[in-house]
């Protein structure tokens, strides 16, 4: 009976102490060519602190649990087997308590970080459905009708309207960039995308432009001359996106995201920097309680 007593509770320790093992927050072979593809790499850096959140509870509760019962053991033994099981429930409560408490303290962490990584993948989900809006073209007529009421010549924004949900396919699957076929360097990069004005054409024929031409009711896309005669509107987008990336610095003790240059986009760099910093705050969160 002492054998199986010091057994059990040795095997019950070292459940209590390796449980957590390391959490792969990141995914090293993720793509991130898109806002979606973005998006859901901050949703699943979500779902992997959640999955060593719980299982930091879940290592608390085991130890709890098996020490309380090691402790009804010892009430019912003497001697070594009533030493035994209390040295055992000692350290299992002890084990407990430090995950407990790692927990107590990482809580603002993780609370931040679920905040940020919502707030930035909400943002790429924006920037995915608003990247195709566009100024729409408008058929050429006389300089007079354009700026004469009721037939005034109009600058028409235009919105391309999803079916689905923001990056979900219709059946509910997320819209992904897939994995690549080798691995990435060890210190993760985050990548998201950015709105900036575009910019518009500097001669005739050319997007975001008056459009010129010599016979009125032209359509734009048939070209656009530099005749006053009659006057339309060459649409296309008004928007652009561009990447932008942070990668975390490997040489130093208290690793760190590098700060994102980006002061005239949407979102800009405040934005993002704010948010990159709750990210790192998660990161170091988990690894508190892998280290339990």
């Amino acid at each position: 009976m002492n054998y199986w007593i010091a057994a059990t509770g040795a095997l019950a320790l070292a459940v209590a102490v390796t449980a957590q093992g390391t959490t792969l927050l990141h995914n090293a072979k993720a793509q991130v060519t898109t806002p979606c593809g973005a998006s859901h790499y901050m949703r699943h850096i979500t779902r992997q602190a959640e999955s060593a959140l719980q299982a930091g509870l879940k290592t608390a509760q085991s130890a709890l649990e098996t020490s309380n019962k090691l402790r009804v053991v010892a009430s019912s033994k003497t001697g070594g087997a009533a030493t035994a099981a209390s040295i055992l429930a000692a350290n299992l409560a002890s084990e407990a308590a430090k995950a407990i408490e790692t927990i107590k303290t990482e809580t603002t962490n993780f609370l931040a970080g679920f905040a940020a990584a919502a707030e930035l993948a909400g943002q790429q989900d924006i920037v995915s459905e608003i990247k195709t809006a566009e100024v729409q073209d408008v058929n050429t007529q006389t300089a007079a009708q354009a700026v004469t009421n009721p037939g005034i010549i109009q600058v028409k924004p235009k919105l391309t309207i999803a079916t689905t949900a923001a990056c979900f396919n219709a059946n509910g699957t997320p819209i992904t960039d897939g994995d690549s076929q080798q691995t990435k360097p060890a210190e993760p990069t985050l990548k998201f995308f950015v709105f900036s004005a575009n910019t518009p054409g500097t001669t005739h024929d050319e997007l975001l432009t008056i459009c010129g031409h010599a016979n009125t009711g032209t359509p734009t896309s048939s070209g656009c001359t530099t005749s006053a005669t009659s006057i339309g509107i060459k649409g296309g987008p008004f928007l652009k996106t561009a990447p932008v990336t942070t990668t975390r610095t490997a040489s130093s003790t208290d690793k760190t995201y590098p700060a994102i240059t980006s002061t005239t986009t949407i979102p800009n760099d405040k934005t993002l920097n704010k948010a990159v910093t709750a990210i790192r705050k998660l990161e170091t969160a988990v690894a508190a309680l892998d280290a339990i």
